[in-house]
């Protein structure tokens, strides 16, 4: 992902098939990646404030709070 790649955009995306789809914060973090290699930065952007919508009904409880903290760093890294 930091390369920004076509190498790192097959390696994630052969990755991304084994997530399953019931792991909705999951699978839509690793969309919004791919979305970010693929040069769909709004794309991608707008996962990751879909999903911090989600989270935010969460009070910061447990894994939550772990999905909240790994949203905020890959905002970092994509810059949005």
């Amino acid at each position: 992902m930091y390369e920004n790649n076509e190498d790192s955009l097959e390696e994630f995306e052969k990755l991304f098939k084994e997530i399953p789809r019931f792991d909705s914060y999951a699978y839509h973090r690793s969309l919004a990646i791919i979305k970010f290699l693929k040069g769909d930065v709004e794309g991608a952007k707008n996962l990751i404030n879909q999903l911090e919508r989600e989270l935010g009904h969460t009070d910061g409880q447990g894994m939550y709070h772990t999905e909240k903290e790994i949203l905020q760093k890959l905002r970092g890294k994509m810059l949005i």
